[in-house]
């Protein structure tokens, strides 16, 4: 049976997640991997935020959770746990089986609530199982991939979940060549202004594999209002798939009235993003209420 790769490991134990418990976190992964290899059933696994998630073979979510108690971006996480209050909406677009969600739906409470957008039927089922699970009831669940247009879509979706996305020109080309099991699906395409606008967001995530671009395009609204006034961004080479660059996503968004920064966790405040990596996360902050973004970060709300 093979064993997971030393590196793996040493990732494990540096990650700033397992500070004061890297030895655990060390046997936790590597029990994990050895779980999913010589057993067939799902086990339970705890989050640091009290939430649990059942975890199966090969999904990669799982050893997020094994390794790193869910913390595994470990910034946009420390920011969230900083940030959320009791009552906070969320919107959490490509929620996949719901590890941001399980995070955040205890600190916004039961008078919160999330807003989650998971189109692949298999994921969505996963999520909806964690949710349930952890007596999450103020997180509604739409069965729609968002972008900038509205209708029917292919989409790629993965084994393992971890990769699904909506088809460009490359994936697909990339998918005939494989076999029958793995072809694209359709699912619906939704823009986020014409279902959940006027919505007071306190925040929004999104991780939908290079179509953020598009998802934006189709949110103009909730831009222009600020509404929410920080999103949660993957910014990745995968953009490109969509004829897009991450030099062009950042000015795109920067003419909308968005800075595109970081969470330091060690001085608790917003700082620069380095956008030189091709593949990071960053906050885009509105400028016309960074102030107040800053104030939650310093408990002055």
């Amino acid at each position: 049976m093979p064993i997971p790769k030393l590196s793996v490991l040493a990732d494990v134990a540096r990650h700033p997640a397992n500070r004061g418990r890297r030895l655990r976190s060390v046997a936790s992964a590597l029990a994990w991997q050895v779980r999913q290899r010589v057993s067939s059933q799902p086990c339970i696994l705890p989050l640091e935020s009290g939430a649990q998630m059942q975890c199966e073979r090969k999904m990669p979510a799982a050893h997020l959770v094994a390794a790193y108690r869910g913390l595994y971006d470990y910034e946009e996480m420390q920011f969230l746990r900083a940030y959320l209050r009791p009552g906070d909406s969320m919107l959490d677009v490509g929620a996949n089986v719901g590890v941001y969600a399980l995070m955040a739906g205890p600190l916004v409470g039961e008078t919160g609530h999330l807003d989650c957008f998971e189109p692949t039927p298999r994921t969505r089922r996963r999520l909806l199982a964690n949710l349930l699970l952890s007596d999450l009831s103020q997180v509604r669940v739409w069965p729609y991939a968002c972008s900038d247009v509205e209708g029917r879509l292919q989409f790629v979706a993965t084994d393992d979940d971890h990769t699904n996305q909506l088809a460009s020109e490359e994936r697909l080309a990339a998918q005939r060549e494989q076999s029958a099991a793995t072809q694209p699906i359709e699912v619906e395409t939704r823009r986020l202004d014409s279902l959940v606008a006027g919505v007071p967001y306190a925040v929004g995530k999104l991780d939908i594999e290079g179509a953020e671009p598009l998802a934006l395009a189709g949110a103009e609204g909730l831009l222009a209002a600020a509404a929410p006034p920080v999103w949660i961004l993957e910014l990745s080479w995968r953009v490109e798939q969509f004829g897009w660059t991450t030099e062009r996503f950042a000015a795109w968004l920067h003419d909308r009235g968005f800075d595109l920064l970081r969470y330091d966790v060690a001085t608790a405040a917003l700082a620069e993003a380095d956008l030189t990596a091709r593949h990071c996360n960053v906050l885009a902050v509105a400028r016309t209420r960074r102030d107040e973004v800053e104030a939650r970060l310093a408990g002055r709300d």
